[in-house]
């Protein structure tokens, strides 16, 4: 008689208390020390990778968080140093209640507004990524997305003029798939060379947007719920005009301001579910 030993188990889930969904385009994919499509390699100590700090990869598996975090999703592109892990290290810093930390990479370079709209490519993707992440973390809480993204839509006034409103339905709809009501969404806005700020007002709030009720330059939670990391930005100098190019002092510091942004918005009151099939 022949005994065959059971095979071991091919199970996945970690155990992931936090999870952080990173989406947008190249700013979030990350580009820092990126020239001429090589990376250099080098990996500053805000961006170190820390054992209670993982990645969902592009397989859907949980594995420890590494720079560059995007490389096998924003697949066309180099990729580099990006602002997710110096987030997931301050934010770790600032709360330890977090637990194990769970990156979802999602950002593509060079994507619009338009692209991530609902029943597209990249939107499906995201929403399937984040269900994954919890469904492979054995009780983990999506806590927040991380959105960085709009350079793509300057290139006209029509597609500046537009981004408001398309962007608040692409909240509204990844919050209802999601069933996260309440799910807080932190934006970074792109100061320094940016002109979709001064194009759309959605992130300084003219008088056309929203006038006070909307958030300043400064900083604070516009009337649709959403979190805007202008001051993270504008106070680091922002990006440089290029992706090309060692930018690191501006890229590293990213991470901690969206922290900081995190840090005030209110518990979540509702988490994911998963959906029953």
């Amino acid at each position: 008689m022949i005994i065959i030993p059971p095979v071991p188990s091919s199970s996945t889930h970690q155990s992931v208390n936090s999870i952080f969904i990173l989406a947008g385009q190249s700013n979030m994919a990350g580009r820092g020390g990126v020239t001429a499509d090589r990376w250099d390699r080098l990996v500053p100590p805000e961006s170190h990778p820390n054992p209670s700090v993982l990645r969902l990869s592009a397989r859907l598996t949980w594995a420890e968080a590494r720079e560059p975090l995007h490389a096998d999703i924003d697949v066309n592109k180099t990729c580099g140093v990006g602002p997710g892990l110096p987030f997931a290290n301050a934010a770790r810093a600032l709360d330890s209640t977090l637990g194990k930390m769970g990156l979802v990479p999602c950002a593509v370079g060079g994507t619009t507004i338009a692209e991530w709209a609902r029943g597209g490519r990249l939107y499906d993707r995201m929403v399937k990524r984040a269900e994954a992440a919890v469904r492979e973390s054995d009780g983990g809480v999506v806590r927040a997305v991380l959105w960085y993204q709009g350079e793509s839509d300057t290139l006209s006034q029509a597609d500046a003029e537009s981004y408001r409103g398309n962007l608040e339905k692409l909240f509204s709809d990844f919050r209802n798939d999601l069933n996260s009501p309440a799910l807080p969404i932190i934006q970074a806005c792109l100061v320094y060379n940016c002109f979709s700020c001064f194009l759309c007002g959605y992130c300084f709030g003219d008088g056309a947007l929203g006038g006070d009720s909307e958030r300043g330059a400064d900083g604070g939670e516009g009337t649709d719920g959403v979190d805007r990391g202008c001051d993270g930005l504008a106070s680091r100098g922002g990006w440089p005009a290029s992706n090309d190019g060692r930018s690191g002092a501006a890229r590293e510091d990213v991470g901690p301001g969206l922290c900081e942004d995190y840090a005030a918005e209110p518990e979540p009151s509702s988490s994911i579910q998963q959906r029953s099939s």
